[in-house]
């Protein structure tokens, strides 16, 4: 059972929770990591819906679980976790306004024509101006994961999960201009619209139609074609293995126009390694391996969000991390990787002093605490992924409405203390405990940690602000785990104009709250450029991305001597980026 994950061996155990799920007849999904033919593990009920060089996503039962646990092909089994969000385009401010000028006067295209801009993200107002062209879609494919075909109204079209992944509903392009056509585009084509995934698509790929004129909020790549996937954030466990699903779909839909594509994901999440070795980013760096593909993630705004802290653990001696509940919630959960050689034991005292047993490593235990609330434990040695240490904690309410409110603190005892290194989050979630001498590095959310994955932080570019050109402060830092630089490049994010879904106001642009700015905005303007370099050359690997971007960024007063754990490589410059590119071509 050690292949599998803590939050599935926590569900196996919980009697209650199993049988909840087993009521509801749910299927759970999963990621998955393998060895040999994946069919074997299929006849004993692994149901695949995308698969990446050696990892997997499907769904599995509970049973089915229980025996792919037991068979020595499979390495590992992760719980699909979701990612979550986090948030007048500035193609001024990142020079793409003046590549524009300087290529059209040698009638070079330079908008984005013949590349794909995937998108993966909550929803989208696939009727919004910017995504037409001459009253047609340039949306190639949309992917609802969240709908189901059998409960749309009867409209006279047809509607099926996409070929090969069996849920969520797919509408083609000829659908999406069948809806547009129609009196009610919603009748046609159901979709909850919102406008993070349309602000983040119209940063990319928006062509400002509609917009104050001249067409003033274009996107860095107005001319290219799109593929979009509402992605399902509502999973039993999460939804990782969603993501990897929307990933695939978009190659998979690129491949069949042999076109070049870009995909934009605009959210994450804080469990896991932080080293590149989760499931979702091991099986995105199997999809990064070929050229015209390119894949670009938000760095996350955790760095003032008091969800991280490290320290260092002496041998023989507690460390003690405190951390504070103040809103009624049922649950909580901490994640803690610590180095192969090292063994802790961990136990939690509540506010008022009182502790658990110290629980140790290998062991796995759920205990009732004196305030009613409860906890669960697993403490894991040598992660079948990275070989490191892995404790995770969940705290619930229990038999009572809310966690205690107060100062609660982990507390790690050095058995064995060789390196003594310690990393503990805490999960997204609503209403979440935080940590009171929380640490703002390692905060890039996953799969950002990937090793080719471009991870985007971001930094405020205009607005009345004082600090205009200064790092957004709540822009996830790094590095990873394993002390590489994330984020690797910055882009704008802050008091940006962007499109929005339509409403009753009829507004079709809109500036952000400040409370809504972030990198979820800054990552698709580095997408839109690559879509640029993309148009130029169509065979460029991810890596080759990478080190144009790299080079060409911008380094001023504010981010100092690069690369570095805020800032990357600099601030993007798109045309630096072009030029880069010729030389590069030219070489």
């Amino acid at each position: 059972m050690s292949r599998l994950d803590y939050r599935l061996r926590y569900l196996l155990q919980d009697s209650e929770r199993r049988k909840v799920i087993e009521t509801k007849q749910s299927r759970l999904r999963a990621l998955l990591r393998y060895r040999g033919d994946l069919k074997n593990l299929e006849t004993l009920g692994f149901e695949k819906t995308s698969v990446a060089g050696d990892v997997a996503a499907g769904f599995v039962t509970l049973d089915a679980l229980e025996r792919l646990a037991n068979d020595p092909n499979v390495i590992s089994i992760e719980s699909s976790r979701p990612l979550k969000k986090e948030l007048d385009t500035t193609a001024i401010e990142v020079d793409v306004v003046s590549l524009r000028e300087k290529l059209d006067q040698r009638n070079i295209p330079c908008r984005g024509s013949g590349v794909i801009v995937g998108v993966v993200d909550s929803g989208f107002d696939f009727t919004h101006p910017c995504f037409l062209d001459n009253g047609q879609t340039r949306i190639l494919a949309f992917w609802d994961q969240n709908q189901d075909a059998s409960e749309i109204a009867p409209s006279g079209f047809n509607y099926a999960p996409p070929q090969g992944f069996g849920y969520g509903v797919e509408y083609a392009q000829e659908l999406i201009d069948a809806a547009l056509q129609s009196p009610d585009p919603l009748q046609v084509i159901p979709h909850a619209r919102q406008n993070h995934g349309t602000r983040v698509a119209s940063i990319a790929a928006g062509n400002g139609a509609q917009s104050p004129p001249p067409n003033q909020f274009i996107g860095m790549a107005p001319k290219a074609d799109l593929i979009f996937v509402s992605y399902n954030a509502e999973g039993q466990l999460g939804d990782s293995a969603f993501a990897l699903d929307a990933i695939n779909y978009i190659i998979e839909k690129a491949r069949d126009y042999d076109k070049p594509v870009v995909i934009n994901v605009s959210q994450g999440d804080n469990f896991g390694p932080h080293d590149g070795t989760s499931l979702l980013e091991r099986a995105i760096e199997n999809q990064l391996s070929q050229p015209g593909v390119a894949i670009v993630k938000s760095a996350g705004d955790e760095a003032d969000a008091q969800r991280h802290a490290s320290g260092q653990v002496l041998q023989g001696q507690e460390f003690q991390i405190e951390f504070e509940i103040t809103a009624n919630h049922e649950e909580d959960t901490f994640d803690i990787w610590y180095e192969t050689r090292d063994r802790f034991d961990v136990l939690i005292e509540s506010p008022n002093g009182t502790r658990t047993a110290p629980v140790a490593p290998e062991t796995e235990v759920q205990l009732q605490l004196a305030n009613g609330n409860e906890v669960y434990i697993c403490s894991q040695l040598n992660h079948p992924d990275n070989h490191d240490n892995r404790i995770n904690i969940i705290l619930g309410n229990g038999a009572n409405g809310t966690i205690e409110h107060g100062k609660w603190k982990l507390v790690l005892m050095g058995t064995n203390a060789e390196y003594g290194g310690v990393h503990v989050w805490i999960d997204k979630t609503s209403n979440h405990a935080t940590f009171t001498s929380p640490d703002r590095y390692w905060t890039v959310t996953i799969p950002g940690t990937s090793t080719r994955v471009i991870t985007v932080g971001g930094y405020i570019s205009k607005g009345n602000f004082n600090g205009v050109g200064d790092l957004l402060p709540a822009s996830s830092p790094g590095p990873t785990r394993d002390g590489r630089t994330k984020p690797e490049i910055t882009a704008p994010g802050f008091d940006l104009t962007t499109a929005v879904a339509l409403d009753a106001s009829g507004v079709l642009y809109r500036g952000q709250p400040p409370g809504n700015s972030g990198t979820s905005f800054s990552a698709p303007h580095v997408s839109g450029v690559i879509a640029l370099l993309f148009e130029k050359n169509r065979d460029l690997t991810q890596d080759d991305i990478r080190n144009i971007l790299f080079d060409s960024a911008d380094q001023d007063d504010f981010t100092g001597i690069v690369p570095n754990v805020n800032w990357g490589y600099g601030k993007l410059n798109a045309e630096s980026a072009y030029d880069a590119l010729s030389e590069w071509e030219n070489a």
